[in-house]
């Protein structure tokens, strides 16, 4: 039953019709939280590690000073978004860069050339996050928060191009607001 997918199931190797599942398979639903040959369990919203990994970031966080704070959350989310997968880092990474130079050339230009950057600007961010669904979804496994953090970044291209906001000139400022977990 469906009602069921929700509950975390562990599958183990003898439980696989086939052999090429030798290590031991923690699941959420369709989402694979570790599948890897160490069993260490990669950290997710729901794993025991972002448990201990939070209050961590929090009280290092308030024992900064303010201005320096964005670099230590800049800092953690990096790691927590790397403790899935390294390959999966490249689709934030490629927003934050898409999203930061189309803020700053938005502001620099006439209506028509804006148009079309911030046309060009979500069809990059929208490819990255249909390239990423498409290629990796396949295999039960995307990125942890694409989708959040790619509609975040078209959300602040949008208020740009619209002026609501000034773009960010400070590039780690930026990467740590698009990132922050």
């Amino acid at each position: 039953p469906s009602h069921l997918s929700l509950f975390l199931t562990i599958r183990r190797p003898q439980d696989s019709l086939t052999k090429q599942n030798l290590s031991d398979t923690i699941s959420y639903g369709s989402h694979k939280i570790c599948n890897n040959r160490t069993g260490v369990a990669k950290m997710s919203l729901i794993s025991f590690s972002f448990i201990l990994f939070m209050p961590l970031v929090v009280f290092v966080n308030f024992m900064l000073p303010r201005r320096r704070r964005y670099l230590w959350l800049l800092a953690a989310s990096c790691f927590f978004y790397l403790s899935t997968d390294v390959r999966y880092a490249a689709g934030l990474f490629f927003c934050i860069l898409v999203s930061y130079a189309a803020g700053l050339l938005l502001e620099g230009v006439a209506l028509r050339r804006r148009k079309l950057l911030l046309g060009c600007g979500i069809l990059l961010q929208v490819s990255c996050l249909l390239f990423f669904r498409g290629s990796f979804g396949k295999g039960g496994f995307v990125p942890l928060g694409i989708s959040f953090y790619t509609l975040q970044s078209i959300g602040y291209t949008i208020d740009v191009y619209r002026r609501q906001i000034p773009a960010e000139r400070n590039l780690l400022r930026y990467a740590a607001f698009l990132s922050f977990f």
